[in-house]
């Protein structure tokens, strides 16, 4: 029995390196592709635009004195921006099929223009903003910046992984990172919170309309390098 536990062990070794070396071959693989590192950065890119939906119910408190009721709105507005995005999105794929895929492309990184002046009139207007209009603008923003977290990346994981089968694989990459660069981002914006809520505001609303802006410029040349994934059927 013992020969037998130490030769099972010894294959499940064996099948795990195995897996190992394969997963990490795909990843090689993956990230060889120019492309696939520009959608690296494009979606470390999202994060601190993540960031900024996390942290509105407390800006809304704290910076702009609304009641907790009011905050909470605030705070509930940006997740219902991005399902209005989402469903936008995909009533568009739905009505020109990949016809429209070009389109909606083109669409996601104009309204990423959008998501990096509402941060920006966010400064200005400070102090004389009502809560109904910020409550609007925060919606606005989830609306405007849902659909770059979720499209690009996944069409072209799923585009290089169609016959390998390994779309999931890269996304799990892609998302890995991604998560640890929004840890690193919320942390450093906790540190600066500690000293100054305010330096904090400004902080996170003036990295999420320079990652916006750099979202817009990534997905045009995204676009113009891939004509294949958008002609294809």
């Amino acid at each position: 029995s013992e020969g037998v536990a130490v030769s099972s062990a010894a294959s499940f070794g064996s099948l795990l390196a195995g897996q190992l070396s394969t997963t990490f071959r795909g990843l090689i693989e993956f990230f060889g592709w120019s492309d696939s590192l520009l959608i690296l950065c494009f979606v470390i890119c999202q994060q601190p635009l993540w960031a900024f939906g996390n942290f509105l119910g407390a800006f809304a408190h704290d910076i702009y004195g609304m009641s907790p009721t009011d905050s909470a709105r605030a705070s509930g507005a940006y997740p219902a921006g991005q399902v209005a995005g989402l469903a936008c999105a995909l009533l568009a794929v739905l009505s020109g099929g990949p016809k429209r895929r070009r389109s909606v492309y083109q669409a996601m990184a104009w309204l990423a223009v959008g998501a990096a002046l509402i941060p920006i009139y966010l400064l200005m207007s400070l102090g004389s903003l009502g809560h109904r209009e910020f409550v609007f603008l925060a919606g606005l923003q989830g609306f405007c910046s849902v659909m770059l977290d979720y499209i690009p990346p996944s069409i072209w994981c799923m585009y290089l992984g169609r016959d390998s089968g390994k779309g999931a694989l890269y996304m799990s990459a892609l998302y890995c990172i991604a998560s640890l660069a929004l840890t690193l981002w919320s942390f450093c914006v906790g540190v600066v919170r500690n000293h100054s809520e305010h330096a904090a505001f400004q902080v996170v609303m003036g990295m999420a309309s320079f990652c916006a802006l750099a979202s817009t410029c990534l997905l045009f040349v995204h676009i113009h390098r891939n004509d294949r994934l958008f002609d294809d059927k």
